[in-house]
């Protein structure tokens, strides 16, 4: 594949998981938002997950322009659950059209960033909070794996 091709094709899953996303949402009543979805680190609610997407997708988009520019990460003791619990504790005030306007921001970053990126960079690899090496590549699919994976769950939650 060309370096065309793989970026549309990163593009194209994350819009397609964002649509997934934003269907589920739209007209959502407001008693759903505080929902607890089962799954998410134990029993988030549907708005609380969306501002972990939200924080996660904004620290996934550091982690790959630390990635690209040959930088450090993520340190080796960071605790991915007390930085995912403290920043859905920090942003907990967020109305939920705050929180789906910073979801709008967050997503136009990463595809502003998937956009500079060279072939190089995609191949180029660091540390993922999850403890793993990924390269740049495997890190914008596991931005869309990750937002469909908890899109499973508000959408099981929801009963929908």
């Amino acid at each position: 594949m060309t370096l065309d091709e793989r970026k549309t094709a990163l593009r194209d899953y994350l819009t397609r998981t964002r649509a997934e996303l934003r269907d589920l949402l739209e007209n959502l009543p407001a008693d759903d938002w505080d929902r607890v979805v089962q799954a998410v680190e134990g029993g988030w609610t549907v708005k609380q997950a969306l501002l972990h997407l939200w924080t996660s997708e904004t620290g996934q988009t550091a982690t790959g322009k630390a990635i690209a520019a040959g930088q450090p990460t993520v340190p080796d003791d960071f605790d991915l659950n007390r930085y995912n619990n403290r920043q859905v504790e920090k942003n907990r005030d967020r109305s939920p059209q705050e929180v789906l306007a910073a979801m709008l921001d967050s997503r136009q970053k990463l595809l502003a960033f998937l956009d500079e990126v060279s072939e190089a960079d995609l191949a180029k690899s660091g540390r993922h909070a999850r403890g793993d090496v990924l390269t740049l590549e495997q890190l914008f699919r596991r931005v869309a794996e990750h937002e469909a994976e908890h899109t499973a769950e508000i959408k099981a939650a929801l009963g929908r």
